[in-house]
């Protein structure tokens, strides 16, 4: 994916993935966050949602993260590519490195970052984290690499002061267990458009009807014996 790079990233207020393919992608509102103020490649601070932000994919609800945070919004429909998560972040340094990072740190958070009512405090510390890898990750140093007070992605609270309280407590919470261990990422996808912000979600998990009939095969070919 070749992306286009711009100044600051705002938004406003186990299958996997083989290959790209179209999605339609509509903007459906900012779900859990916290607004926090953020510099993007050495750019001036801005006040920014941070946190999880609803589409329809397809006309499917689904809950997604920002991975691209030196992008544009997209706050109406717009097509999109849907990919892998390495594949999403292939215009990166280490990009397997950083797939790998992110996917850890989703089992770490676990599945209420994905919940329409989950912790808004978790939910912004999570896609602050998420910014902190894109950007700042280096494979060859480690967990020392994400410090949100220097480097190419930086994070503060709104009023321009460090970020405290317990989105402060959860992002330490968050980084301080990545072991950096590979994790595979193929229950992870994203969703790529080099004009806007790419995101990622949840594979999602079949329904009892696909699941149903994934199973056809099987019964036929007991009752063969």
């Amino acid at each position: 994916m070749n992306k286009k790079t711009m100044s600051v990233a705002v938004i406003a207020g186990c299958a996997c993935v083989a290959s790209a393919e179209p999605v339609s992608l509509q903007f459906g509102g900012v779900a859990q966050g916290r607004n926090v103020g953020i510099s993007v490649n050495n750019g001036s601070f801005n006040n920014v949602f941070s946190g999880s932000v609803l589409h329809f994919v397809d006309g499917d609800r689904t809950m997604t993260y920002c991975i691209d945070p030196d992008q544009w919004a997209q706050t109406g429909t717009s097509n999109f590519e849907r990919e892998s998560l390495q594949d999403a972040l292939d215009h990166r340094a280490q990009a397997q490195d950083k797939a790998w990072a992110i996917a850890e740190l989703v089992n770490i958070a676990g599945p209420g970052i994905w919940s329409e009512s989950g912790d808004q405090d978790l939910a912004s510390a999570f896609q602050i984290a998420v910014w902190e890898i894109v950007l700042d990750f280096d494979a060859l140093i480690g967990g020392s690499s994400l410090d949100l007070g220097q480097g190419n992605f930086r994070a503060a609270s709104t009023n321009g002061a460090s970020v405290g309280g317990s989105v402060a407590q959860q992002y330490s919470t968050l980084v301080n267990q990545l072991s950096f261990d590979r994790t595979p990422t193929a229950y992870l996808e994203a969703y790529t458009n080099d004009s806007h912000q790419d995101f990622m979600s949840q594979v999602p998990t079949p329904g009892p009807a696909a699941l149903g009939l994934a199973a056809l095969p099987l019964i036929a070919s007991r009752r063969r014996r």
